[in-house]
Parts: structure tokens; sequence; C-alpha cells
């Protein structure tokens, strides 16, 4: 479908109108372009908003308010969801130290959970929350990981001790 550039006359007008109109969601934007830079779509609204290039829809609009009211760009709430998964972050890290311990040089294939790991780290750091499943599957690498890793630890020790009372 073309899409007709409209004329530098139209753009200014609607550029004006924005600024009265939509002043409020204009300045949100602004002061909060470091959080939402990864949302091109809202990216895409703010640069409409201040060139005027096509017409602002209600459903545009509607989002604009409803991501304004979304946690992830209210920096205070963001701080406290980040404080809340925190423990949770540092489990999975201590979880994937774990596996890496276990599975050695089989980490990147089908067999490990190292891969598994990676996605529910990084949903977590993106959505700073997991599923009541995610945490049970959590709780099943764990259970499937920790007696192999407790045997594999106590061997190493073992040896380490043999080792010093031969020298």
């Amino acid at each position: 479908m073309f899409f007709k550039k409209p004329s530098l006359e139209t753009m200014n007008k609607r550029k004006e109108e924005y600024a009265n109109v939509y002043s409020h969601e204009i300045k949100w934007l602004k002061k909060n372009m470091n959080l939402v830079k990864e949302n091109s779509f809202l990216v895409d609204m703010y640069n409409i908003l201040l060139s005027g290039s096509r017409p602002m829809s209600e459903k545009m609009i509607g989002v604009v308010h409803k991501n304004m009211k979304h946690w992830m760009y209210d920096p205070i709430e963001r701080a406290m969801r980040e404080e809340k998964i925190k423990p949770i972050k540092e489990k999975i890290s201590l979880l994937e130290e774990m596996v890496k311990y276990v599975d050695k040089d089989a980490i990147y294939t089908r067999v490990s959970a190292y891969g598994f790991l990676q996605s529910i780290k990084k949903q977590c750091n993106d959505r700073l929350s997991l599923s009541e499943k995610q945490m049970g599957a959590l709780n099943k690498v764990y259970k499937k990981y920790k007696p192999k890793f407790d045997s594999m630890y106590e061997t190493a020790v073992t040896n380490k001790e043999q080792k010093k009372e031969k020298k």
C-alpha cells in the first residue's frame, strides 16, 4: 500500500495540534526516553507526535496511555520489582554454575539444562518476574542436579585430600 507523504503545511498544523492536545504524552515520552528506547513502537509514536508526519488514531494514543501506566516505565515500581527478583536471580546464577560443573563440555547440547537456564535468566532480567511453572521447573532442575553436583564435589575433595596425603 502506498502512503502519500503529507504536505509541509499539514505536518506543521498537526505538529501544533499535537503539541497542544498531547503535551502530557510528549513530556512523558521525553522524560522516559531512556526506558522507552527499546520499544520501537513508542519511539515511533514520539516521532509522530513531534513531527506531525501522520494522523494519530485513538488506538495509537490508547497504547501510549497504557504504557504510561505500565510498571516497566515507572522507575519506582521497576526498582521494587528488581529488588524483589534479586534473590531469584542469585539462585538462577548458582544453579547455572552447578549445571556447568556437572555437565562440563555438554552444556551446549540438548541434554543439559543450561540452555533452559539461559532462557529463564533472560526472561528474569527482561520481565523481572517468573511464573509459578517456571519456578517449579527451576526446582526440578535443582533436584536433578544437586545429587550429581554433591557426589562430584565430594569426589573432587577426596581426590585432593588423597593427593596431599601422598606427598
